[in-house]
C-alpha cells in the first residue's frame, strides 16, 4: 500500500519544466526546437531528479555571468530567457541555434541533440545523445526521446543557469575533449584551472647511474610545497626537495605535465603555475577588457570610453568617474590580503590611500607581493626583503643593483621613526622603476610620487643604534644653500670615491647633530632648481669623469600643506 509519505517523496519542488530540443545537424541555423510541456507530477520529478544529480555529481565552476566572457548575443538571450519568467520561444531558438553553431567534428553527428530545460528560475543547457539508430522520425513516442536525454550518461556537456539574488550564475562541465563548449561560454581555461588538477614532474636522477623517475602532486598539494613552505624548490632545470638535503641531491627535469598541458621549460610552467595559483590570471583579463578601446558590439566599459572622464586604482577596486555615476569595477575579490595588484598607468590614477597601504606593509616588513596584470608573473621574481615584486624578473636586475636594493631595503626597516624608513622605501622604489618599462614603471612612478603621510615640521627623527653609517648621511639645509649647490654636492661625491662607496643615499633638510627635520621653503625650493642642480651634478661628474651610473635628487613634502620640505639624494 502507497503512503501518504511516499507520495511526498515523489512530489518535485518544480512547479513546470519545458524541454526544448533539436538536431545539431541542421540546414537551417534557426531551425524550430521542439517543444515539450512536462507537467505530471512524476516526469517533473524525473526532471529534478537530473537537475539534481549534474549539479552533486557533475558541475563545477561556478562564474558570474557579467564576468564570463560569453559574446553579446548568447549572453543577451540568457538574460532574456531568466529575467522574463518564461521560456522566451524566440530566446530559446537563438541560443540553441548558436549553441549548434559553435560545436565541431562528430559533436555534430546525427545521434547529437542541444537541449535546454526550463524550470522557472533557471535552465540547463546540454549537448546530448540519443540511442544508436534512434531519431525523432523512428521515434513515434516524443516522451520516451526525452527520457532517453533525461539519463545523465546521454549528457555530454551542460550548463545550468540560476537566478542567484538579482544576478545571474552558471556552473558547468564538459565530458568531451573539445574546448569548444567552454568557448562558447566564454569561460577562461586558466581561471578556471580547467581540467588541471594534477601535475607530474618527470626528472633524471644522477648517481652513479641514471634512473628515471616521476613525481605526482595536485595543484593544491605542490602549491602548499612550493609556494608556501618552500620544502620544493627549483635550481634552473633541476628539482630539490628540502628533505633529501636541497641541491645535494638534484633531479634533473625532463618534462612538467599539468592537466592536458606539457611544459619543456621550467620556467613557463612555474611563470602559469603562480599566475593560475595566485588568480592572477583573474585580474589579467579584467585589466585587458578594462583597457581595450571601446567595442560598438561589446558592453564592457573602458577607461577609453567618452563619458569617463577619470579612472582610479583603489585597492579593491576600479572606480570609472563621469559627470553621471561613479561605476565600481570589482577586483578579484580572492586574491590574497598580502597581494597589493596595481592597475595604475597612464590613463589609471593611483588612490593615495592604497599607496598608503603598500607603504604600510612595506615599513612594517609585512611580507607582501606586488604585481601589476598589465605582464604575466615572472618565474623567479625579485625579492627584496619581504616584498616581492611578481612582474620582475629576478636576473633582469644586476647584482650589484640589487645589492643597493636590499641595502636600502634594511635601512628603510631598521628605523624607529617611520618618516625616513618611508623616504628610504621611496628613494627604494626610484632605483626600481629604472629597471621596468611599461604599465608597472607608471604604477610605480605615481607610488613614488604620491608618498604621503609625512611628520609635520619640527619633528625629530629616531634611529636604532646599528642602522649603519656607510648607506645614509644626513645633511643639514645650509649645506645646499650654501654658495654653489651643485659644486657643494660633487664635493661629496668625489670624497665617497675617495672612500670606495659605489653608492650612496642624502637626506637634506636634517640637522646632522639630532636629526631634526628642518626641512626646505616650498616656494624657494622648487622642482625646477632642483632639477636644474641635478642636472649639473651629474655633468659634472662626467667631465671629473667620476664613474657613477646615476645621480637623482628627490624632493618629498612634509605635510598636507605642501610648504616645506627635504630632499633625498641617490647615487649609484
Amino acid at each position: 500500500m502507497t503512503t501518504q509519505a511516499d507520495l511526498d517523496l515523489n512530489i518535485s519542488s518544480y512547479e513546470e519544466a519545458l524541454i526544448f530540443y533539436r538536431p545539431v545537424k541542421s540546414k537551417k541555423r534557426l531551425t524550430e526546437p521542439e517543444e515539450e510541456p512536462i507537467d505530471t507530477p512524476s516526469e517533473l520529478k524525473d526532471v529534478e531528479e537530473l537537475v539534481e544529480k549534474i549539479k552533486s555529481n557533475k558541475l563545477d565552476y561556478p562564474t558570474p555571468l557579467n564576468e564570463s566572457g560569453m559574446q553579446e548575443l548568447r549572453s543577451d538571450a540568457v538574460y532574456r530567457i531568466i529575467d522574463d519568467k518564461t521560456a522566451n520561444h524566440n530566446a530559446v531558438r537563438n541560443l540553441l541555434g548558436v549553441f549548434c553553431d559553435n560545436l565541431e567534428g562528430r559533436q555534430r553527428a546525427e545521434n547529437k541533440y542541444a537541449m535546454l530545460i526550463y524550470f522557472g528560475d533557471g535552465f540547463l543547457l546540454a549537448h546530448v545523445r540519443a540511442q544508436r539508430g534512434m531519431s525523432i522520425k523512428e521515434e513515434n513516442n516524443e516522451i520516451e526521446l526525452i527520457r532517453r536525454f533525461l539519463d545523465i550518461d546521454n549528457i555530454l556537456s551542460a550548463a545550468l543557469f540560476e537566478d542567484k539574488d538579482g544576478e545571474i550564475e552558471f556552473s558547468h562541465f564538459t565530458d568531451s575533449g573539445s574546448d569548444s563548449f567552454r568557448k562558447f561560454l566564454g569561460v577562461n581555461e586558466h581561471r578556471l584551472n580547467y581540467r588541471r588538477k594534477n601535475i607530474q614532474i618527470l626528472c633524471y636522477y644522477r648517481s652513479r647511474r641514471e634512473y628515471k623517475c616521476k613525481f605526482e602532486f595536485s595543484t593544491d598539494e605542490f602549491s602548499d610545497k612550493w609556494l608556501r613552505d618552500g620544502s620544493i624548490s627549483f635550481r634552473g632545470d633541476k628539482l630539490t626537495f628540502e628533505e633529501d638535503g636541497g641541491d645535494d641531491r638534484p633531479h634533473e627535469i625532463k618534462e612538467i605535465r599539468w592537466g592536458n598541458d606539457s611544459y619543456e621549460s621550467v620556467e613557463r610552467f612555474k611563470s602559469e603555475f603562480k599566475q593560475e595559483n595566485l588568480g592572477l590570471d583573474i585580474d589579467r583579463d579584467k585589466y585587458d577588457k578594462l583597457t581595450s578601446y571601446p567595442d560598438e558590439s561589446s558592453s564592457q566599459r573602458t577607461v577609453f570610453d567618452d563619458d569617463v572622464d577619470e579612472a582610479i586604482d583603489n585597492r579593491r577596486s576600479i572606480e570609472l568617474v563621469s559627470e553621471e555615476e561613479r561605476e565600481i569595477i570589482p577586483k578579484n575579490e580572492d586574491t590574497p590580503d598580502n597581494t597589493h595588484v596595481l592597475y595604475s598607468g597612464s590613463h589609471i590614477r593611483l588612490n593615495p590611500s592604497f599607496a598608503d597601504d603598500i607603504y604600510h606593509d612595506f615599513v612594517k616588513q609585512n611580507s607582501i607581493r606586488i604585481y601589476h596584470p598589465a605582464s604575466p608573473a615572472a618565474a623567479q621574481a625579485l625579492e627584496i626583503g619581504q616584498i616581492s615584486f611578481l612582474n620582475v624578473r629576478e636576473d633582469s636586475v644586476s647584482d650589484e643593483r640589487v645589492e643597493l636594493l636590499s641595502e636600502t631595503y634594511k635601512h628603510a626597516i631598521n628605523r624607529a621613526g617611520e618618516t625616513v624608513s618611508k623616504m628610504l622605501i621611496n628613494s627604494m622604489l626610484q632605483i626600481l622603476r629604472l629597471e621596468v618599462t611599461g604599465p608597472l614603471s607608471h604604477a610605480l612612478d605615481q607610488l613614488v610620487e604620491i608618498y604621503t603621510g609625512n611628520p609635520p615640521d619640527g619633528a625629530t627623527i629616531s634611529t636604532k643604534e646599528n642602522e649603519g653609517p656607510d648607506l645614509v648621511e644626513y645633511k643639514n639645509k645650509t649645506h645646499l644653500s650654501n654658495g654653489n649647490s651643485a659644486q657643494t654636492v660633487i664635493k661629496e661625491v668625489e670624497t665617497e670615491k675617495r672612500k670606495g662607496n659605489s653608492s650612496k643615499i642624502f637626506l637634506w633638510g636634517f640637522t646632522e647633530q639630532n636629526r631634526r627635520i628642518e626641512g626646505f621653503s616650498s616656494q624657494s625650493w622648487g622642482d625646477d632648481r632642483i632639477s636644474d642642480i641635478e642636472g649639473k651634478v651629474e655633468e659634472g661628474l662626467s667631465e671629473n669623469s667620476i664613474n657613477f651610473e646615476r645621480f637623482m635628487m628627490q624632493p618629498v613634502e612634509l605635510d598636507h600643506s605642501g610648504s616645506r620640505k627635504v630632499i633625498i639624494g641617490i647615487l649609484f
